[in-house]
C-alpha cells in the first residue's frame, strides 16, 4: 500500500480561508504518511515547492471550483504556476459551456491550457453531480479529442 499512496494519493487543502500553516501542515501530513502530492491554491505554490521536499509533489487548481474565469485567465494562471514549478495542474471545466453544448470553445480551451502547462501532469476537475447523462456523453466526446492526464 505503501507504493500506491507514493503514486496516487494527494493531499487537498483548497477552501477559502487557506493558509500557510494549513499548506505547511498538509505537507508534513504527506511527508509523514508517504503522501504523493498536496493540491493547495495558487496562492500558495511558490512558498509550498520551496518548503516540500521534492519527493512531495505540487499540485494547484485553476479556476476552482466553478470553472467560470475566460481563458486568457486560466492560461496565465498556469503559466504562472509552472513558472513556481508546480507538479500537476487541475483545471476546471466551464460547466456552463459544456451545458450549453459549447464543445468548440471547451475543446479550444483546454488544448490551450494543455499546452501552457509544459509537461504538468494535466487533469481536469469535472462536478459530475450537476450534469445529466447527454452532458457526460459530451464531455467525454470532448476527452475523446483532448487527451488530459487524469479526470476528478
Amino acid at each position: 500500500m505503501e507504493d500506491r499512496n507514493k503514486t496516487f494519493n494527494e493531499v487537498c487543502v483548497l477552501w477559502q480561508g487557506t493558509t500557510y500553516s494549513d499548506v505547511k501542515n498538509a505537507i508534513d501530513y504527506a511527508v509523514k504518511n508517504q503522501i504523493a502530492c498536496v493540491c493547495i491554491p495558487p496562492y500558495y505554490v511558490a512558498w509550498a515547492r520551496k518548503y516540500a521536499p521534492k519527493s512531495i509533489k505540487i499540485s494547484t487548481v485553476i479556476s476552482y471550483p466553478f470553472g467560470l474565469s475566460t481563458t486568457v485567465n486560466k492560461a496565465n494562471e498556469v503559466k504562472l504556476a509552472v513558472k513556481s514549478s508546480v507538479n500537476e495542474i487541475e483545471t476546471c471545466i466551464n460547466h456552463g459551456e459544456l451545458r450549453n453544448g459549447n464543445v468548440t470553445d471547451i475543446v479550444q480551451e483546454l488544448k490551450q491550457l494543455k499546452r501552457v502547462s509544459r509537461g504538468a501532469l494535466f487533469k481536469v476537475f469535472v462536478n459530475f453531480e450537476i450534469l445529466n447523462d447527454a452532458e457526460i456523453k459530451l464531455l467525454f466526446k470532448i476527452f475523446s479529442i483532448v487527451s488530459v492526464d487524469y479526470i476528478c
